[in-house]
């Protein structure tokens, strides 16, 4: 290491699993540390982070382990921690349920819910966790939920994230084997964090440099499935995507880069970035990209207390936990940008990690912390800005490496290319193009198809941004509701997905005018037009769809996608006159054809058609329409 804790020049109090540890030397290096090391700044002395841990199914009548944790960067004094039942058949004993890491029996099976409280002054954070209890003798969780076991290093380390290296071996149900890090969350905690993917018995093990972790073991079972898992690409239909249970999965996505973050000036805090993800859940949003370490505070701390020293702050990544966590309770995947190359608002970024190795730690710290969730991964946002390609070739391939749960893998670019195409054909790329493109929408997904992967435009606009504030809206796109709405039809029309935004909410507030609010009156518009555009298409088989465009014909912005004869999707705008589609069918066939406003979100039936050749579409004015045509199977 390049500097003694002696240099440090204060601490600050965290509780990991109930225990208080009051001397982590932390935050703020004096000048004779590092004369080179980048002001840092002062932790947010906010509420506690609280995390419940994840359900379970426990057996009756034993003694089984509660994973909680609390972490609080104030006055440990004023902190009070309490375990209490919300809900449940049966009587709930407690240990001590003072302490978030406790023991609990249950009188009789049934479904429970516990609830863990902290409260500091004020401040009441509450966090609740769903356990089932059956009358069996092994620890049982459904599949694609989450399995954590923790474990206690026995060394003395200064820098125990450098230090100690810990890999545990998992063993499937048909005896495969996967391997996953695990990793350090304070003091002298490790954690291993794992999703099973198959009913039956599991089992595991650890190897690792530290005594008190090599060659820990145990098992688990794995019944069915009580959710769909996380996200992947559908094998079959391989520019779309599909649930790990293979259920379809329309991508409605949006971008809120400090989710992780607080930023009392604009008012983000964990409070509000929740009711966002309640707001954008009830809407609809299935997908929501962040940047892990964009402001690099929250009510834990800063990320990094010393990124050039890779001082990791677990308390921060602990309230990194709880907002992933909320996110997949409410239905949403989480894309984790690991950070930007260059970053020029917090500095944690790729070029402050101080070599190679560090970088390849990260990516592994994420790996292991976070790919048990429903989350995928950017390796970097505007990776263009710093450094090389074969530099993200390696962190990705790390990310691979060690993620036996096979996440999504991205990367995307910065405003110097619209396209990160030159990675589309890389094994660990799973999109054929991620995009920060404003121009040639449609084209340009058209373009990215042939690699025969995902293509999703992940900034093309943010509506009504007004970054210098002068009453002028400074984002492509975006200055009013039919700007964002034909862009975004021009997106999927073409066969690929959006992640869209908001000026008030993507950036935490910082680049618009007044605080961060997902309730601004003025995103009603977008919030209610951009429903419908997945509306139509899960009334349809969306997954088969081909864009064919040249057999639309007529004046105006015209595209068309087909299920071969099955279904058609046409959507026009600037014209008021007949298109023709051109059916090139052998046989005369009948379809429904419905007339939909992507304004309003409103279905309209016309009367059918049966024919071989041409069919002629009329839109009622020249706004933007769409016509759909479903076969009528005899």
């Amino acid at each position: 290491m390049k500097n003694s804790l002696k240099f440090y020049s204060f601490c600050k109090v965290i509780i990991f699993n109930g225990i208080l540890i009051s001397s982590i030397l932390a935050c703020r290096p004096t000048p004779e540390a590092n004369s080179q090391t980048e002001t840092l700044l002062e932790p947010i002395n906010d509420g506690p982070v609280v995390n419940a841990g994840f359900s379970q199914v426990f057996p009756a009548k034993k003694s089984v382990q509660l994973q909680g944790n609390v972490t609080y960067l104030g006055d440990s004094n004023s902190l009070k921690t309490q375990w209490q039942k919300i809900s449940g058949p049966g009587n709930v004993t407690f240990q001590n349920p003072q302490l978030p890491n406790t023991t609990v029996q249950f009188s009789q099976p049934g479904t429970y819910v516990l609830q863990l409280t902290a409260k500091a002054g004020e401040q009441s954070i509450t966090d609740q966790v769903t356990v089932q209890v059956k009358p069996i003798s092994q620890a049982q969780i459904p599949a694609f939920s989450i399995f954590e076991q923790t474990f206690t290093h026995s060394g003395t380390y200064q820098n125990p994230y450098t230090e100690v290296e810990a890999i545990a071996t998992l063993t499937t149900p048909n005896g495969e084997t996967q391997i996953i890090p695990l990793f350090w969350d304070g003091g002298t905690t490790w954690k291993l964090r794992f999703s099973p993917n198959l009913e039956g018995s599991w089992k595991w093990s650890v190897q690792s440099n530290d005594a008190g972790l090599n060659n820990k073991s145990g098992s688990f079972q794995t019944i069915a499935a009580e959710s769909k898992g996380g996200i992947r690409v559908n094998p079959e239909y391989p520019h779309h995507f599909i649930y790990q249970d293979g259920t379809p999965f329309w991508l409605l996505g949006d971008t809120h880069w400090t989710l992780f973050n607080n930023n009392p000036k604009e008012n983000l805090d964990r409070n509000v970035v929740k009711q966002y993800i309640d707001t954008r859940a009830k809407q609809g949003f299935n997908f929501i990209h962040s940047n892990l370490m964009s402001l690099s505070q929250n009510e834990g701390g800063s990320a990094f207390d010393n990124i050039s020293e890779e001082r990791l702050n677990p308390g921060y990544w602990q309230e990194v936990d709880s907002r992933i966590k909320f996110l997949n309770q409410n239905g949403i995947t989480s894309m984790l940008f690991l950070t930007w190359a260059k970053d020029g608002v917090s500095k944690n970024d790729w070029r402050a990690f101080p070599n190679e190795a560090a970088r390849l730690r990260y990516a592994r710290y994420i790996v292991g912390r976070y790919s048990a969730f429903n989350v995928a991964f950017t390796v970097a946002g505007e990776w263009n800005e710093y450094g090389k390609k074969s530099m993200y070739e390696q962190i990705a391939q790390e990310i691979v490496k060690f993620d036996p749960h096979q996440r999504l893998i991205g990367i995307h670019p910065g405003e110097l290319s619209y396209s990160v195409a030159e990675f589309a054909a890389k094994d660990w790329m799973s999109f054929a193009d991620y995009q920060q493109n404003y121009t040639q929408l449609h084209q340009r997904v058209l373009e990215q198809l042939k690699y025969n992967k995902p293509v999703v435009n992940s900034e093309y606009a943010y509506y009504l941004r007004d970054q210098n504030e002068d009453g002028k809206v400074d984002k492509p796109n975006s200055a009013t509701l039919d700007d964002i709405r034909h862009s975004s039809w021009d997106i999927v029309m073409a066969g690929g997905y959006f992640v869209t935004g908001w000026g008030t909410t993507y950036f935490g507030g910082i680049r618009q005018p007044g605080p961060f609010n997902v309730n601004d009156p003025k995103n009603d518009d977008w919030e209610a037009q951009v429903q419908h555009i997945p509306k139509l298409f899960k009334t349809l088989d969306w997954w088969k769809f081909k864009p064919i465009d040249r057999r639309i014909k007529g004046e105006g912005t015209r595209y068309l996608l087909a299920n071969d004869d099955q279904q058609f999707i046409v959507y026009v705008r600037n014209t008021n006159k007949p298109l023709s589609l051109n059916l090139e069918l052998d046989t005369p066939v009948s379809y429904t054809l419905q007339l939909y406003n992507p304004r309003l979100g409103e279905f309209s039936d016309l009367p059918n058609f049966t024919g071989k050749n041409t069919i002629q579409l009329k839109p009622p004015t020249d706004e933007d329409w769409v016509f759909v045509l479903k076969k009528i199977n005899k």
